[in-house]
């Protein structure tokens, strides 16, 4: 499916409709280490509370029948990049579910550079035993389900795995040329699929930006977006928002 870059990009939340009146004024804003209501602390060691979250249209959106749809032309502010699915999560379960221990050959094809990650375990498992645990207890002595908690604790604090971190979030152009690879050829399936892509904006989408808010089937147009195909797309979005309420397939 072409032009995936000129679909409306979807911020939801539950709570939209007591900030919906500020965002409109002042632009959406990063969660911040203390204020973000669907985070975790490894979302804050990686630095991922920075950013404002933004989703591709799909079927299994977040935000409880309120959305705000931005326009994609969002994605050219500085410090903005996009990964093929929520990489933080799925590492932080693939850690702590010790898939790990066989060694690399045995990692999920979707982990990248799977020796570089290893080395990055590895060093956090020495630091680990050179920094958090009592005098004379070595990391062998550990029990295995302490050693991966501590491991899923630890990690994400390092600055080898930060860096490893990056290669889940190519450039922008990269990121749009891979959906495009992966994304059902039409539109109906691209629109119904099931996905946990993320777009990142760094620290705050202008409200230049937002195009509209979406609250339980009520539509407010702000912003006729930059680009006159993306406004060709506006329309098919709220009819596709619709038909989830309808079929009650919001979250």
């Amino acid at each position: 499916m072409q032009d995936i870059e000129k679909w409306p990009l979807v911020h939801g939340s539950y709570r939209l409709h007591e900030t919906w009146k500020d965002i409109r004024e002042n632009g959406l804003f990063c969660p911040g280490k203390y204020k973000a209501t669907n985070s975790y602390p490894y979302d804050d060691a990686l630095g991922r509370t920075s950013y404002v979250y933004l989703s591709l249209l799909r079927r299994n959106l977040y935000g409880m029948g309120q959305f705000i749809l931005v326009d994609p032309a969002v994605v050219s502010l500085p410090g903005s990049k996009a990964s093929l699915f929520d990489a933080a999560a799925r590492l932080r379960q693939f850690i702590i579910n010790c898939e790990w221990d066989n060694g690399p050959s045995h990692f999920p094809e979707w982990i990248l550079e799977p020796e570089r990650l290893q080395m990055c375990i590895s060093q956090c498992e020495a630091y680990i035993e050179e920094s958090k645990l009592p005098p004379g207890v070595l990391w062998s002595d550990i029990e295995s389900v302490l050693r991966q908690d501590l491991v899923g604790k630890y990690v994400f604090e390092t600055q080898a795995f930060r860096e490893y971190f990056e290669l889940y979030y190519p450039s922008i152009p990269s990121f749009f040329a891979e959906m495009k690879k992966l994304t059902p050829k039409t539109e109906e399936e691209f629109l119904h699929r099931y996905g946990d892509e993320e777009v990142l904006i760094y620290n705050h989408v202008p409200p230049n930006y937002l195009i509209g808010y979406w609250q339980h089937g009520a539509w407010s147009l702000w912003n006729l977006p930059f680009d006159e195909k993306v406004w060709e797309r506006v329309e098919e979005t709220l009819d596709f928002l619709g038909e989830l309420r309808r079929c009650g397939s919001m979250k």
